[in-house]
């Protein structure tokens, strides 16, 4: 199994990296056929022509990955991954993916799902001007690891451009044209929101729902981060108000 150091102390819980696959990659690839200096730091990967502007990305994606400590030591995780033959290495690398981005594989499987529900799982993440990138960076990861074939990435950002030109057209609609919704005193428990595959609000919501044990048996840690994913899902989808805030949009509607 893999170790629990997956991800750095010096990066926060809302972190996922952003870095170029291909840099990642050439890390791994140099570790595995020639070694790398002992410990990984700004110097280390300059030296192997990962560009400078990216250097401190890729540090961060080794962290997130578990692949490298705080002070850019290699960790037994790392050396397992290096030393591994050709039948083990991509099955570990696998393991090493699905570990890491564990909050993300809670809620989508890249192998199924579309480009927009895969970006809405990382909206929990932050910093938001870099989410595209941490989306590309977590497929190419899955790619390279045989989570996902290359040619299914391919046409599920083909799909993603028209679901995306919906989503911009709905959000471009005049006031007169958005639906009206019903006062929260006049909704009752029966009528709560039916979310479909069109709801892209709620999306994020109903896919961490989908991912109830069908057996109806879990372990403790499981459930916890699933309750966990789904606060954050709620937190990121539904705006907290007071009693008198909602009492004066009812007078008002």
């Amino acid at each position: 199994m893999v170790g629990s150091s997956k991800v750095s102390r010096e990066l926060a819980e809302d972190f996922a990296p952003y870095a170029a696959t291909s840099n990642i990659m050439e890390v791994i690839t140099r570790r595995r056929e020639r070694g790398l200096a002992n410990p990984l730091n700004y110097k280390a990967l300059e030296t192997i022509s990962i560009p400078s502007g990216n250097i401190s990305r890729t540090l961060q994606a080794l962290k997130f990955l578990g692949l490298i400590n705080d002070d850019g030591s290699k960790t037994d995780q790392f050396d397992r991954l290096a030393h591994a033959g050709e039948g083990e290495y991509r099955e570990l690398l696998a393991e090493i993916v699905r570990n890491a981005y564990d909050k993300v594989f809670m809620i989508v499987d890249p192998a199924q799902d579309g480009h927009i529900a895969i970006a809405d799982a990382f909206r929990q993440f932050k910093p938001e001007a870099q989410r595209d990138r941490m989306v590309t960076c977590f497929l190419g990861m899955c790619e390279k690891a045989g989570i996902i074939e290359r040619r299914g990435r391919a046409r599920s950002n083909e799909d993603s451009q028209g679901q995306r030109a919906k989503i911009q057209q709905r959000r471009l609609r005049t006031p007169a044209q958005q639906p009206t919704r019903p006062s929260v005193h006049e909704q009752q428990p029966h009528q709560g929101r039916q979310v479909g595959n069109e709801d892209t609000e709620y999306r994020l919501i109903f896919a961490v729902i989908q991912q109830l044990p069908v057996q109806r048996e879990w372990t403790s840690e499981r459930r916890r981060r699933w309750l966990a994913a789904v606060e954050a899902a709620v937190d990121l989808m539904v705006e907290i108000v007071d009693d008198r805030q909602v009492e004066q949009n009812d007078e008002a509607h």
